[in-house]
């Protein structure tokens, strides 16, 4: 652990913000001069999907994982723990091209097909996504903020037979057999 960071963990849990700014640069020249990665992946892990100082973010965790995410699981798993920050970043996020949660995912799972903790953060995302897609029945079916068109109910239903593949305990049966029931009843209705 670098001495400014804990320097900066102490103003900022006193609330005295404009001394933990002034800290990063402090902790950002420190991490720079000796950088130390178990250091930034646990400043990752304790973000656990908050964001994080973006100062922090910008100059330590992404430039680590933007240099090691071609082949490097933790660096991708940085990325994803710190989504917040990458979305509310829309030039780092467009130095990515544009890359969503999901799609880091699928890089860690193509990678590392195996990964637990992968597989389960995706199957999350998929059904958060598909819950979404029927909260509107029997009025339709949602992509996005509108009804889905014919294409678009395809995508839904190839996305159930993704969660279906993540889901080697059977958590998502249900809602998967319910989407798949509703989407082919919502695409008739399309003709």
């Amino acid at each position: 652990m670098y001495p400014s960071y804990t320097k900066f963990c102490e103003a900022r849990v006193k609330g005295l913000r404009p001394e933990a700014n002034q800290l990063t640069a402090d902790v950002v020249r420190e991490c720079r001069a000796d950088p130390k990665e178990a250091f930034i992946i646990e400043l990752c892990q304790d973000a656990e999907g908050q964001r994080i100082n973006h100062h922090l973010w910008q100059e330590i965790v992404f430039p680590f994982a933007k240099a090691r995410m071609e082949d490097n699981v933790v660096a991708i798993q940085c990325l994803v723990l710190t989504v917040q920050n990458l979305y509310a970043d829309k030039a780092k996020r467009e130095e990515l091209g544009d890359i969503s949660e999901e799609q880091l995912l699928r890089k860690i799972l193509k990678i590392d097909p195996g990964n637990v903790w992968a597989r389960t953060r995706l199957s999350e995302c998929l059904a958060s996504w598909l819950q979404y897609c029927i909260h509107e029945w029997p009025a339709g079916i949602l992509y996005g903020a509108n009804g889905a068109t014919m294409q678009e109910s395809r995508e839904i239903l190839e996305a159930v037979e993704e969660l279906r593949l993540l889901d080697s305990d059977m958590k998502w049966q249900r809602l998967a057999d319910d989407v798949v029931v509703k989407t082919h009843s919502y695409m008739e209705r399309l003709g």
